[in-house]
């Protein structure tokens, strides 16, 4: 899935709209996060799709870690980084006259766990995606 800027910005207008029954214009800061975090969830979700279809059509191993402490930070920062969107995302709502990081800003840190534990699992899970393990 190839991400393109106006098909972003429509998704995210339509979102609005669909969701609030708001224009960029009308919408809150929180509104706008919304939409942004969902438009996000679109493409994540079509890369899952694919993920998952070749891990069946290659019959591949999967590992599942569970652990009840996590220091993730702010999910949608985040994912647009990992999903090299960041930039894209940017641009889209610097046309549309939003800055990216008052979107950001509405996010509540979750802070689950305590640093020790929860650190350890985050790592853990860098450190299997940089492998390219799945799971």
């Amino acid at each position: 899935m190839v991400l393109d800027k106006a098909e972003l910005k429509n998704s995210i207008l339509r979102k609005l709209r669909r969701q609030y029954g708001k224009t960029m214009e009308e919408a809150h800061e929180y509104e706008i996060y919304y939409a942004v975090s969902r438009a996000t969830l679109d493409y994540v979700v079509e890369k899952w799709y694919n993920t998952k279809k070749t891990y069946a059509k290659k019959h591949a191993k999967q590992i599942y870690y569970f652990s009840a402490e996590f220091l993730m930070g702010r999910y949608l920062g985040n994912n647009l980084i990992n999903l090299q969107m960041n930039e894209v995302i940017r641009e889209t709502l610097s046309e549309l006259g939003v800055d990216i990081n008052k979107v950001e800003d509405q996010e509540i840190d979750t802070g689950l766990g305590n640093g020790g534990l929860g650190r350890l699992a985050a790592c853990f899970l860098d450190s299997m995606a940089t492998l390219k393990l799945p799971g």
